[in-house]
């Protein structure tokens, strides 16, 4: 079975030479962060979870999901660790740019159907 590394966590605390008038912002911006790595530590708990039911139902093994995951980086051209896509598409609408992380036209507000179930995650 593949096991995941931990994800390091670098130290948050603020220089102490740091005025008290950005500890509340430093203070909210340190919380943020610890948020967005608990959600990081999850999603990578249940990715492993995911990796282990599918391997225990399909015989699937760590050299084919390796492979895939190469194919999927190198599905824009570059070997760069990132699952990569267009990232902007045209409105239907208004012909305008449109970035795919957004559902709705931001120039004629034309609502977006996204292409595939990962579109704006990946």
């Amino acid at each position: 079975m593949m096991m995941i590394p931990p994800v390091p966590r670098p130290s948050h605390a603020a220089p102490s030479h740091v005025d008290s008038g950005m500890s509340l912002e430093s203070s909210q911006g340190t919380r943020l962060v610890s948020e967005l790595e608990d959600r990081l530590d999850r999603l990578a708990m249940l990715c492993c979870a995911m990796w282990t039911m599918i391997q225990a139902h399909s015989g699937a093994t760590d050299e084919e999901l390796m492979h895939l995951v190469r194919d999927l980086d190198l599905a824009d051209g570059r070997v760069d660790g990132k699952a990569g896509q267009v990232q902007v598409t045209t409105c239907t609408a208004c012909q305008r740019p449109v970035a795919l992380k957004h559902l709705r036209c931001l120039y004629c507000g034309q609502t977006r159907v996204p292409a595939h179930p990962f579109e704006g995650v990946l």
